[in-house]
């Protein structure tokens, strides 16, 4: 025999978990992070005609997390159907508990992070940006996540200073963004200030001297000029920037300056942090006294008929030098040379003014430029015996010579002489 309803079990699969009182866990401080289970299946019971009439729409899944504290936590699934006669039931449900992670929210403060797009034009800087603050909150485990809060700005062309209103990004250590961590506010406002560039070059102030004999060789800025930002629009750029007055005399014992620069009114430095410095060699002068050979003493334009008297002329001179204490150590009796103008110069011992020949030591000078004796004396006539000897010599070579040429000649001239002699008879008798 057939029977007409009997009783039958169904499963309806895939039913989804309401979960309630969410809120309450807020009001606890506390938060919901993962909720494993999103749908359960449920088995019902009861007559077939009965349960024909059931659709999913009519079953309801529902998960309270009112009560529950943080930790892991088993929630029982509660399901319900609606429209349902008596005669419907609910065999079992899959899973029968919800497994939901829930922790303490906590909050934490961090300054925005602004990033950059773009890049402003030549001859304009960025100025110090004020980066607002914002309230991070949300669970433990992920506030424990977050590196930055960012935003970007794009300063393509810009020339000149302006404001923007930016959402912001939460993002972990790799640079992923945390979306379920809440900011407030949402959004900042940021002034972004962009100012034209001028460079100075920088002006050294000094006051004050050296101590006695000392003298700088070298004295330099490094670096020679500052970068400034233009922060009143108005303001009269100067042709340079001057540094704090430097004593000279502190330089002996110091190995290095450290620069202020005075900043003019209007303006401010690209970089706050640069260094500056004074560069500076320092020399002592000292005194040497170099015994000189006459031989390096060259004199000129002695008067016509004068000689040096080497025999009266000293071997060596002592003289004074003066010069830098590195150079004059260094220099060797042998590099000095002089010159000595004789020209107004008579017989005897004369008094001339040394001039000291250029040196590859250029600190070196003669101390007063002394006067030296230079002794001089006429010249020596040649011996007259000598004179004849010589002449009697050069005459005695003029006739050999002219005997050579007569005889290479005789054939040549033999007639013309018998000639002549006749001439000479015939002039005689004519005479008597």
């Amino acid at each position: 025999m057939t029977i007409e309803n009997p009783d039958e079990t169904r499963t309806l699969r895939n039913i989804r978990i309401n979960y309630t009182n969410i809120e309450s866990l807020s009001d606890q401080g506390n938060t919901a992070t993962r909720i494993d289970n999103q749908t359960v299946n449920v088995v019902l019971s009861g007559k077939k005609k009965e349960l024909e009439q059931i659709r999913p729409d009519n079953v309801k899944a529902y998960a309270d997390l009112e009560g529950y504290s943080p930790g892991q936590q088993r929630v029982p699934i509660v399901v319900t159907i609606e429209g349902s006669s008596a005669d419907v039931m609910i065999a079992g449900t899959n899973p029968s508990t919800a497994l939901v992670e829930i922790e303490r929210i906590n909050s934490k403060e961090y300054e925005v992070k602004i990033d950059h797009d773009g890049n402003l034009p030549e001859g304009y800087v960025l100025g110090d940006i004020a980066s607002p603050k914002v309230k991070i909150s949300g669970p433990t485990s992920q506030i424990a996540m977050v590196r930055d809060v960012i935003t970007k700005i794009n300063l393509t062309d810009k020339t000149d200073s302006f404001t923007v209103s930016n959402t912001l990004s939460v993002i972990d250590q790799n640079g992923e963004e945390l979306v379920n961590l809440r900011t407030v506010p949402e959004s900042v406002n940021i002034v972004v200030p962009v100012y034209k560039t001028v460079v100075l070059p920088i002006e050294l102030e000094t006051s004050g001297n050296l101590p006695v004999d000392y003298e700088t060789t070298k004295m330099s800025v490094n670096p020679p000029s500052v970068s400034l930002k233009i922060i009143n629009k108005n303001a009269e750029i100067p042709k340079t920037i001057k540094t704090s007055t430097v004593g000279l005399e502190k330089l002996i014992n110091m190995d290095q300056i450290e620069l202020k620069l005075e900043l003019p009114e209007g303006f401010d430095f690209v970089d706050k942090d640069a260094v500056y410095t004074l560069n500076y060699d320092i020399e002592k002068f000292t005194e040497k006294d170099i015994a000189i050979d006459r031989a390096q003493i060259n004199i000129i334009s002695i008067p016509d008929g004068l000689e040096i008297d080497r025999e009266n002329m000293p071997q060596q001179y002592a003289l004074k030098f003066r010069g830098y204490e590195s150079e004059i150590n260094k220099v060797s009796p042998s590099q000095i040379t002089f010159e000595v103008d004789a020209s107004e110069s008579v017989v005897g011992n004369n008094s001339l003014r040394l001039k000291l020949k250029p040196l590859d030591f250029k600190s070196i000078t003669l101390v007063d430029t002394p006067l030296i004796e230079i002794p001089l004396k006429e010249k020596e006539v040649a011996n007259p015996e000598s004179n004849e000897e010589q002449t009697s010599k050069e005459n005695s070579d003029e006739n050999k010579t002219s005997t050579e040429e007569n005889s290479n000649t005789t054939d040549i001239a033999a007639p013309t002489d018998e000639k002549d002699k006749k001439e000479s008879e015939n002039k005689k008798d004519i005479k008597e």
